[in-house]
């Protein structure tokens, strides 16, 4: 196991010699692309809300939001701990007027509803024939750690999410098909394994770890790596920490080794298809 190991590890330093050399000369990288997400379907019941009530959701960071019951009704339960956000509904009633009742608004109060993202459970029946239905590339080995990738419609603010949990299986939620969305989350998911106390660590450190792996994992099994989109992307958080994306990475680099090298190894004990 050991020597699968070193080999692994072998071709990590290798590829991110790669992705950092690449990244050095950031004038002649392409063009960097946005990824394109899984949009909600029209029929949920936020399709029937108010503008307002839309937005309100939308800046939630959410692409449907539903009441307890109706998630219940939908197969998924609120998580513990989730907070709701809250839309405005009217109050409704009758009155007499002309001699017949009719039902009026009597104002407006604030109604608690949870974002898709705060529940967990069955897929809602409205996205059954709008979700992928294969997974992507070594999606065995985050189900060999006890990580069922699934499929979420979203915003376009997200491509997709890693949630790491302590009392209870972690999960990879994704709103794109894009291969490096998915690499992103699983370096995620690797960084944990590797140090589980990544939890506390900054975000930002977190991401430029999660990107840089990502960018790996494109040249070694896509045959389309976007080092552009990532080197972009890392610059974005490495400024949030005043530092240069070169020096971010340098810093990051051996968390990432570590947990592309755990990806690897897993993946080749598990038969999948060897890294270049």
């Amino acid at each position: 196991m050991k020597d699968k190991t070193n080999k692994s590890r072998e071709k990590v330093d290798a590829v991110m010699q790669t992705v950092l050399d690449n990244f050095s000369d950031p004038a002649s990288l392409p063009k960097a692309v946005a990824f394109s997400v899984i949009k909600p379907p029209t029929d949920i019941p936020m399709g029937k809300w108010s503008f307002t009530n839309r937005i309100i959701t939308y800046l939630s960071g959410t692409a449907d939001a539903r009441g307890y019951r109706q998630w219940k009704a939908a197969g998924r339960n609120v998580k513990k701990g989730s907070k709701a956000i809250h839309i405005i509904s009217p109050r409704m009633g009758k009155k007499e007027e002309n001699g017949e009742e009719v039902l009026t608004v009597f104002g407006f109060t604030a109604t608690p509803v949870f974002k898709i993202e705060d529940t967990e459970g069955e897929t809602p029946p409205e996205y059954a024939e709008d979700l992928p239905t294969e997974l992507p590339i070594l999606s065995e080995v985050a189900r060999a750690w006890g990580i069922d990738p699934s499929y979420a419609p979203s915003n376009g603010s997200y491509g997709g999410y890693y949630r790491h949990r302590d009392d209870g299986p972690s999960e990879i939620v994704l709103c794109s098909e894009d291969e490096s969305v998915w690499f992103h989350e699983l370096v995620h998911a690797a960084h944990y394994k590797v140090r589980p106390e990544a939890k506390e660590l900054p975000s930002a450190y977190k991401e430029v770890v999660a990107e840089l792996g990502a960018a790996a994992l494109m040249h070694l099994y896509s045959r389309e790596p976007h080092d552009g989109f990532s080197y972009e992307y890392i610059k974005g958080y490495a400024a949030k920490g005043h530092k240069s994306p070169s020096k971010a990475c340098l810093e990051a680099m051996k968390d990432t080794a570590e947990a592309l090298t755990a990806i690897i190894t897993e993946a080749e004990a598990l038969g999948l298809a060897v890294a270049a």
